[in-house]
């Protein structure tokens, strides 16, 4: 017997029912909540002193910085609310 040279096809990824594939892609609220939390944890100096405030310029925190700025307003966008009068 000769075994076959071409591999089987990869199954098709079929969606559970009721999920949208489309909605999927995109991380859920809660999913942006906990990425927030992690990186204002990451972000925020325990105890803030002149040395904390010199590395508040690293490319790595303000990185973090601007996609805390992002997951707030995806969270802005996704959950509008009116302003109080």
């Amino acid at each position: 017997m000769t075994e076959s040279a071409q591999a089987p096809a990869p199954p098709t990824a079929v969606p559970a029912p009721g999920v949208d594939p489309i909605e999927k892609t995109h991380p859920s609220v809660r999913e942006l909540l906990t990425e927030l939390a992690a990186l204002e944890d990451a972000t925020r100096p325990v105890h803030w002193s002149v040395a904390t405030a010199a590395d508040e310029t690293t490319p790595e925190r303000l990185a973090a910085l601007a996609r805390e700025q992002e997951i707030i307003e995806e969270l802005h966008r996704r959950c509008p609310h009116e302003p109080a009068s």
